[in-house]
């Protein structure tokens, strides 16, 4: 990935690391160490995978459960929501924060927890029996909560407003 980043195009390298990455076969570590010893090559390849690892950080922060779920409930008090009840059973289903007076549900997912088939397809499946219980479900990353809080807090008082209207 190294001596690749000199040839490939930001969006090529980029690519290079999310399939090394699916086929669990990442090891940012590595590649940054080895892009430490060869910081004296010419070139625009140590700046580009510099900038791709970098996004590679920025999309991967990795916050514990109660970290993203405190965060959440801050975005949401700060935009003058009501607090979420959070890790609340919904017709059999744990979800992460719910808006009970909204029916609106919000999904917190994490690389972490998220990144294999089994919990893909469970998610999936919830999300639909949620749906069809009347529920708004709207599902956010984890990055998402930490890098774009104004984005998170502007579509969850949206969707309150939506279902108030109705």
């Amino acid at each position: 990935i190294v001596d690749a980043a000199e040839h490939l195009h930001p969006k090529q390298l980029a690519n290079v690391l999310a399939k090394a990455e699916r086929a669990a076969l990442l090891d940012v570590g590595a590649i940054v160490e080895v892009r430490r010893r060869a910081c004296h090559r010419p070139g625009p390849g140590h700046a580009r995978l510099g900038a791709a690892l970098a996004e590679y950080a920025r999309l991967g922060a990795q916050l514990s459960r109660s970290d993203v779920e405190a965060a959440l409930h801050h975005i949401a008090t700060s935009a003058g929501l009501p607090a979420p009840l959070l890790n609340r059973d919904v017709a059999g289903d744990e979800v992460d924060a719910i808006w009970p007076d909204a029916r609106l549900a919000v999904e917190i997912d994490s690389w972490e927890f998220h990144r294999d088939r089994r919990s893909f397809v469970a998610d999936r499946a919830k999300q639909r029996r949620l749906t069809l219980q009347g529920w708004t479900v709207l599902a956010f990353a984890g990055a998402d909560i930490v890098h774009r809080p104004a984005l998170v807090a502007g579509q969850i008082t949206a969707a309150t407003r939506a279902k108030r209207s109705r």
